[in-house]
């Protein structure tokens, strides 16, 4: 491919340990479905890909009520179940208006139109 690897032995990772994700819930998930989507896409049959695209979609639903239901009985006042239900509400509505690619965390490369 024309690129060149360099061995840095003094060069260190750090982790965030999800801080994108905790400051970003909604995005980030729809990232990480997306990322599923165009695994299944890329390896799968288009029956399979078609299956896990429902299943996905179904349990975003099952979840998104869930947590509502729980809103609900909690009388909205448990922040922790708030911020889920919104985050589920989110990536349903990412799979109602058809995963569209400017959803999903800033700053990601472009994406092709069909990659969920």
């Amino acid at each position: 491919m024309g690129t060149e690897v360099y061995y840095l032995p003094a060069a260190r990772a750090v982790h965030g340990h999800g801080q994108t994700a905790d400051r970003f819930r909604g995005p980030a998930r729809v990232e990480y479905q997306r990322s599923k989507l165009i695994f299944f896409r890329k390896t799968r049959t288009a029956s399979a890909y078609i299956a896990v695209s429902i299943i996905l979609v179904l349990r975003t639903l099952i979840n998104a009520l869930a947590a509502a239901v729980a809103c609900v009985a909690t009388l909205f006042l448990n922040r922790s179940l708030r911020s889920k239900a919104a985050t589920y509400w989110y990536l349903l509505g990412w799979h109602l208006m058809l995963r569209p690619a400017n959803w999903g965390l800033p700053g990601k490369c472009a994406r092709p139109a069909d990659a969920g």
